[in-house]
């Protein structure tokens, strides 16, 4: 529970207790409790609370006031450390304090969920003074259903609430965990007098970003000579990918996602590295000067969270990108990432909507889905030969499964993708000899090829042969375990998967079983998952498998049928091929 108070002071008093279910929580005994900038954290209390299963008698541990050590985390970042002692299965934790802070403008949000531990009761109470106005939002499927009505509530109660890790596949948890956030609108000046007002409205926020980016886009030599060195094509199309690709060989992005660039273009260019914002502000500036009309857009990363539209607050903003006026719309563009090419945005900047800064209005743009990425396996094995197994695996991978094959092919190598040897019950094949295509070329599909091979063949004198169709254990199992949802599903994007497998059969086999050809639907057209076996005269097997989902955003209210079709997947791949050996 947490009681806060707001005035000249922020003091927000937090009591918790939790129980120790099972010896996998024994680590909690040990926790940090962290502040930062000038905050306090004061009135400090813990203590492990057991009861004898004998007797009954209940036995309370309190931390010693000297075993509570502040520490200093990294920057401003502090901590309160502590042990709790005598902790067991079945133990109580139970702490509370109060922190204290001059930040009236910038309240903590009350988060009613934790992110590991499900909450049997969880509260908050808000008392202010009557000089200061927020605004206050509730977020959360359950916070808002119980108080739909009760607009000027300052008391919320929630209980018996699952955890967020009950709910994968979720950009950024936050997004929908049930929480309390505030927002000083307003404050009187001198407590009595005049009401000045805090909030903005989004037009003077871009106006501002407006003005702030204005020196930047202005002509500048260094630019003009990078221009000059460039043959651009006539097309937009290409001289948008010249000028892309001309920004990224110069500038190495420093992992910083920034709205405000640090350095003017001189400098960047000649440290070679910068900012997201001094990248693509960049690559605004080349694009005009090249008579092409592009604009900046402010996002939220996935990883940072949505933008809330009803808060016109520029700190929900941590990244911008470029929006190249392409006919009636736009072409987004982000020049962070040199592995991928000029049509994929990196996946943090798919996060639903963006404002865009024109030089007259600023705009909200809703993002598309990224595109469907797709995975090809060819894998074909020979049979025939009673002392060896020999075969040829072929695996291609697009857009951004391109992008993820090339990163774990640079850090690992074969094994990262394929593994030194393909696996079954009966099956132990060496990888060799692979061929890599296109490894440094973004704007194409990343191919790896390798021959497989087996000293002995156990399979050509057995009595029964089983397929096993998943022989690259890409359907084990269904990702959805949790029998109910309350988040939206956020897959990271559209995928289309296949498998092709080709088996050449020794011809003393005959077939014993083999699993029907299947077809199913998602949500009308949402996904679909089709099977194939053929089995040809000259006894080569050929078992084909594509799964395809057409959305990566699926509504809580759609998650039984997406459940039940990879179940259905599932199920089905593990549906083997029986062959036995001919009467004679």
């Amino acid at each position: 529970s947490g009681t806060m108070h707001v005035g000249d002071e922020v003091a927000i008093t937090i009591h918790e207790r939790f129980k120790i279910l099972d010896e996998s929580a024994l680590h909690l005994a040990s926790r940090k409790f962290y502040y930062w900038g000038s905050r306090r954290m004061r009135s400090f209390k813990a203590q492990t609370i057991n009861r004898d299963p004998a007797t009954g008698e209940v036995r309370i541990d309190e931390v010693p006031k000297d075993e509570v050590y502040t520490v200093d985390v990294s920057g401003e970042t502090r901590a309160k450390s502590v042990a709790f002692p005598n902790v067991q299965v079945g133990s109580i934790l139970e702490y509370t304090y109060t922190l204290e802070s001059e930040y009236y403008t910038s309240l903590e949000d009350w988060v009613f969920q934790d992110a590991n531990l499900p909450t049997l009761y969880s509260s908050l109470e808000f008392h202010c003074a009557d000089w200061l106005y927020y605004s206050i939002l509730t977020l959360g499927k359950n916070l808002n259903t119980k108080y739909a009505d009760a607009k000027e509530n300052k008391k919320w109660a929630l209980t018996n609430i699952r955890s967020f890790k009950d709910e994968p596949f979720v950009n950024n948890y936050l997004d929908y965990a049930d929480q309390v956030q505030f927002q000083l609108t307003a404050y009187k000046q001198g407590r009595y007098g005049e009401l000045v007002k805090v909030l903005e409205e989004w037009d003077a926020i871009a106006r501002r970003i407006r003005e702030y980016y204005q020196p930047y886009f202005r002509k500048d030599k260094e630019a003009e000579r990078l221009l000059e060195s460039l043959t651009l094509p006539e097309a937009q199309s290409e001289k948008v990918e010249a000028i892309y690709k001309a920004v990224q060989q110069r500038i190495a992005w420093n992992g910083r996602y920034r709205v405000l660039y640090d350095k003017d273009i001189d400098e960047t260019l000649e440290i070679g590295e910068g900012n997201s914002a001094d990248i693509n502000l960049f690559i605004i500036q080349l694009l005009r000067e090249a008579g092409i009309e592009a604009h900046p857009i402010l996002i939220s990363t996935r990883s940072s969270g949505k933008v809330l539209m009803s808060y016109p607050i520029i700190s929900q903003f941590n990244h911008v990108i470029v929006a190249v006026k392409n006919g009636e719309g736009f072409q987004l563009v982000d020049g962070i990432s040199k592995d991928l090419p000029l049509s994929l945005l990196p996946l943090e900047d798919y996060n639903y909507y963006g404002l865009l800064i024109q030089d007259k209005e600023a705009t909200w743009l809703t993002f598309p889905e990224p595109g469907a990425a797709g995975v090809t396996y060819l894998v074909d094995l020979d049979l025939t030969n009673p002392e060896q197994i020999t075969g040829r695996i072929a695996c291609k991978y697009e857009e951004y499964e391109a992008f993820f094959g090339r990163q774990a092919w640079k850090e690992e190598g074969m094994k990262s993708l394929l593994g030194e040897q393909l696996e079954t019950d009966v099956l132990n094949l060496r990888l060799q000899n692979p061929d890599v295509r296109y490894l440094d070329d973004p704007t194409k599909a990343f191919i790896v090829e390798a021959d497989l091979y087996q000293e002995e063949n156990p399979l050509f004198e057995s009595e029964f042969l089983y397929i096993d169709p998943d022989i690259m254990g890409q359907f084990e199992e269904n990702p959805f375990k949790s029998p109910q949802r309350d988040f939206p599903i956020e897959l990271p994007f559209p995928t289309v998967k296949r498998i092709i497998y080709k088996l050449k059969l020794p011809e003393h086999l005959e077939v014993e079983d083999i699993p029907e050809s299947t077809s199913f639907l998602l949500l009308e057209g949402a996904g679909q998952f089709v099977t194939s076996y053929r089995l040809s005269d000259d006894n080569l097997l050929d078992i084909r498998a594509t799964q395809k989902l057409n959305s990566a955003y699926f509504k809580p209210e759609q998650y039984a049928e997406l459940r039940t079709f990879y179940q259905q997947i599932t199920d089905q791949m593990q549906e083997m091929a029986v062959f036995k050996a001919r009467e004679d």
